[in-house]
């Protein structure tokens, strides 16, 4: 039972596992040997987890330390969980205006959603995770070569809308893009999700690429088939790049399909507006990362491009 917080850490670039083993490293960090408090705090606090009762939980730590974990103590268990991190993250919490006495505890039932670790488990995942999530998933990503790819367009039907690509098509392999040149971003994790695709300029603004109704309106992934983008009914026809420097996509693959309030398909290509859809501020990047606070176990991957004027 004296296994350390790295030996349960689960796959590096599950960005919400790696989220909670964060915060795990913090208000365990004078006790690093693995606890029932460290591993009922994982599963509580998991959105994997989040409609399955303590019972069920108390359970499976009760299987995971071969039945001498007693059931029945689960609610103290939590309950010295909740009290670390309160002390832990005080502060943080005042600021973002979380009631501290509703995280005492007391006695009775409290209102659904009222108890102890549902306020922090709010606070969690819609506060602080939609705050740090840009960060931690550019920091955890994982580099790809071939599984993101940009494809050079060497001609392209101009009375169409749809992307057509010449049999010698060009694939980018050196992660370099010329100005001015049309290209097509090939996906192919050759895994099923669905795809978040943000990209980062060399100026720092931020763009939604996928989910887009100007390049990818569709980002359900397929095992056999890639996803392109721009994908046949989107409104753009191509990727282009106007200035020099680095451009940085990261592609996050999630278990289920999630909405952005911003996204609207009833908008028409000419509508000035719909070429800001794209557009990523601070409060779209914190609905985002809201969103991803839904789910559990989303994968995190990064590709760099660098634009230069001319190829060498």
């Amino acid at each position: 039972m004296d296994n350390t917080i790295s030996q349960i850490k689960l796959s590096e670039n599950y960005l919400q596992n790696v989220f909670l083993e964060k915060i795990a490293e913090r208000i365990f960090s004078k006790s690093r040997a693995l606890n029932v408090q460290l591993s009922c705090f994982l599963l509580r606090f998991d959105p994997l987890n989040q409609t399955r009762s303590n019972k069920e939980l108390a359970i499976k730590i009760n299987r995971q330390y071969e039945k001498q974990f007693p059931i029945d103590s689960f609610g103290g268990t939590l309950a010295e969980v909740i009290k670390k991190l309160k002390i832990e993250f005080e502060n943080e919490m005042r600021i973002d205006r979380i009631e501290l006495s509703g995280l005492n505890h007391g006695r009775g039932q409290p209102p659904k959603g009222q108890a102890p670790w549902e306020i922090i488990y709010k606070w969690l995942w819609k506060k602080k995770f939609s705050r740090e999530g840009w960060q931690l998933s550019k920091k955890i990503a994982v580099f790809t070569k071939e599984q993101m790819q940009m494809v050079e367009i060497k001609s392209i039907l101009e009375d169409t809308r749809e992307l057509t690509l010449d049999p010698d098509e060009i694939v980018s392999t050196e992660q370099t893009l010329q100005i001015g040149k049309k290209y097509k971003f090939r996906i192919n994790f050759q895994q099923e999700g669905y795809l978040l695709l943000l990209n980062e300029s060399n100026r720092g603004n931020k763009y939604c690429l996928c989910p887009s109704i100007i390049y990818a309106p569709n980002t359900q992934l397929s095992l056999a088939n890639p996803l392109e983008i721009p994908q046949a009914n989107a409104y753009a026809k191509s990727l282009k790049f106007s200035e020099v420097g680095q451009e940085y996509f990261l592609a996050v693959i999630t278990h289920q399909p999630f909405s952005l309030s911003w996204i609207n398909s009833d908008r028409s290509p000419t509508d000035p507006i719909t070429l800001a859809l794209i557009n990523i501020d601070e409060d779209r990047l914190k609905e985002i990362f809201v969103k991803l606070g839904q789910q559990s176990e989303s994968q995190v991957f990064y590709k760099k491009f660098q634009v230069v004027e001319r190829m060498s």
